[in-house]
C-alpha cells in the first residue's frame, strides 16, 4: 500500500510540475539547431544560412580561435534568446568571446529578418596569438523565415 501510494505521489507530481512541462512546451517550439562550421582554413560553411523561426544556430569552431560579430547588436539582442557566448559590448555589437577549437557559440532566433555578422580569427604567430589583430574576417548571414 506504501509503494503504491508514494509511486502515485511520485507521478503526480513528475507529470503535473510546470517546469517540467514548460521545458518540454519550449523544446517543442524548438524545432532544429543548424551548424555554421567555422573551419581551420579561415571559412565559414554554410556563409548564407535560411532557418525557420524558433530554431537555434551552433556556430562550431574548427579554427585555432574565432569571435562572431553581429555589428546590429540592439536587433540582435532582441530578436534572439537563449545565447551561449554572446554579450553585449560597449559599441552596441553582440558578440561572442574568442573561442577555441571544437567550442561552439550558440543563439536562438524567435523572429523573422536577416542577420549579418563577421567571424574573426586569431591571429597565430609561432604558435601563440598575437593581441589585438584579426587574421581574417569572413562575412555570414542568417535569414529567419
Amino acid at each position: 500500500m506504501g509503494i503504491a501510494v508514494a509511486s502515485i505521489f511520485t507521478m503526480t507530481i513528475l507529470l503535473g510540475n510546470p517546469e517540467i512541462i514548460g521545458a518540454k512546451q519550449e523544446r517543442a517550439q524548438q524545432k532544429q539547431c543548424a551548424i555554421v562550421d567555422i573551419n581551420g582554413n579561415d571559412t565559414i560553411e554554410p556563409e548564407t544560412l535560411k532557418i525557420a523561426q524558433d530554431d537555434c544556430v551552433r556556430w562550431l569552431n574548427w579554427s585555432d580561435g574565432a569571435e562572431v560579430i553581429f555589428s546590429e547588436g540592439e536587433k540582435s539582442k532582441d530578436m534572439t534568446k537563449d545565447p551561449v557566448r554572446f554579450n553585449m559590448d560597449s559599441e552596441g555589437r553582440y558578440l561572442t568571446d574568442y573561442f577555441g577549437h571544437n567550442e561552439t557559440a550558440s543563439l536562438l532566433f524567435s523572429k523573422k529578418g536577416t542577420f549579418n555578422y563577421e567571424v574573426t580569427f586569431k591571429l597565430i604567430t609561432g604558435g601563440k596569438q598575437v593581441p589585438g589583430l584579426a587574421q581574417h574576417r569572413v562575412s555570414g548571414t542568417i535569414v529567419v523565415e
